[in-house]
């Protein structure tokens, strides 16, 4: 791969024309030639166009309608602002914006229109080198990319990627609008480069489906959780809302078990996750102490258990919690806590196929119906899953704390 400068430079080439209307693209250059009147006409028709009206709803003014009433008083950082018809949405909710762009044509638009309003002057970065985007503050309440980031290679994007993770606070979200899966299948699998000029017409170098997951992923090693996502111009859209956990107090994996708590110890192991003969599966231990589980191909078949040594928890404490750190290798797996026959699911959770190791926390009631740890498949696809267990841990959660 090029270094990231390339692909900024092609997408410059490219953005000096940006969407305005539903249908029609401007030159930023055409734009900012206008006189204010004629320059904020055409900008207030470019946005009644996409945001009024229940045309305009289904275009931009459904995502203005949802997170208009959230943005007052936060600290906003979009990218690829276009003529800024959601930045400043957002700015006239009360958000505190700035904007990042490739084209600082596309910046001084999004400035005139800004003053034109009345609205306080924004904070704007010509993004020329990917390294410039730590010069911002690290403190923002969240990141807008409302089409643009997905016209890049996420392998050559992945350090602006990186890099807007660490421009969030702990808690601050990561909204991405780009384009579905299913519409690149839909369109025929194009290779990315040329994919690129199907959706967004020539000149555009890159064009890229994401889905949650994909996202998550390369946002990495930042940690973020999915919130929201949707489909929406019948499909040729998404919108997909992240959450950052790394340093949230509720949400960062240091706060699965609340202060107070205190570990049992030997109340479950897994030395005994065992699988039984009768579940064409196997549990097998390796020199690291992890234990591979492969599981049957049969949807929600068990595949391993281990028995919770109730003798070993004090009867007095109402609630307990279960953690277990694993790594899907393949398919999906659901860890649940059961009755000492299995017929009865306590409490279960679920864990998907991902390359990082993974974190499960079960929270149950501390009664006699909580006999053992499960571990089966939960995929629906009829084949098998694999997962690396790492560790079990139970811990007793004081009445006070709940």
């Amino acid at each position: 791969m090029s270094d990231p400068g390339s692909i900024l430079d092609r997408l410059a080439r490219k953005w000096d024309e940006i969407p305005a209307t539903r249908l029609g693209r401007i030159s930023n250059r055409t734009l900012l030639d206008l006189a204010d009147q004629e320059f904020l006409e055409y900008w207030e028709r470019a946005r009644a166009d996409t945001s009024d009206g229940l045309r305009g709803l289904g275009v931009r003014g459904w995502f203005h309608a949802l997170y208009d009433p959230w943005v007052p008083g936060k600290k906003i950082l979009e990218v690829g602002p276009g003529i800024g018809i959601d930045g400043v949405a957002f700015a006239r909710a009360g958000a505190i914006m700035t904007y990042v762009d490739v084209r600082d044509g596309n910046l001084r638009v999004v400035a005139r229109v800004s003053r034109l309003m009345g609205l306080p002057a924004p904070r704007v970065l010509h993004l020329v080198d990917v390294a410039a985007l730590d010069r911002l503050d690290t403190d923002y309440d969240a990141v807008f990319a409302c089409g643009s980031l997905h016209h890049m290679p996420s392998e050559e994007g992945k350090p602006e990627f990186d890099a807007l993770a660490r421009r969030l606070k702990a808690g601050g979200r990561f909204v991405m609008h780009a384009y579905p899966y299913r519409r690149w299948t839909d369109e025929g699998r194009l290779p990315f480069d040329r994919w690129g000029e199907k959706t967004d017409g020539a000149g555009t170098p890159w064009a890229e489906w994401y889905d949650t997951g994909k996202l998550v992923k390369q946002l990495r090693p930042a940690r973020f959780a999915p919130i929201f996502y949707c489909e929406y111009r019948d499909g040729a859209m998404n919108c997909i809302d992240l959450i950052k956990t790394d340093g949230h107090r509720e949400l960062s994996a240091a706060a699965a078990v609340p202060d107070g708590s205190c570990r049992v110890a030997g109340a479950v192991s897994l030395d005994e996750l065992k699988s039984d003969v009768s579940w064409a599966s196997s549990a097998v231990g390796t020199d690291t102490g992890a234990v591979v589980v492969t599981t049957a191909p049969e949807p929600w078949g068990y595949a391993a258990s281990a028995p919770i040594h109730r003798d070993r928890i004090p009867p007095d404490i109402p609630r307990c919690v279960l953690i277990a750190r694993a790594r899907v290798d393949a398919g999906r797996i659901g860890i649940a806590v059961a009755t000492s026959d299995g017929s009865s699911i306590v409490t279960e959770e679920y864990l998907a196929e991902d390359s990082i190791e993974q974190q499960c926390v079960l929270e149950f009631e501390n009664s006699q119906s909580a006999a053992q740890l499960i571990v089966r498949n939960a995929s629906a696809t009829r084949r098998s899953s694999v997962a690396t267990l790492y560790s079990l841990e139970m811990y007793c959660l004081a009445a006070n704390i709940r």
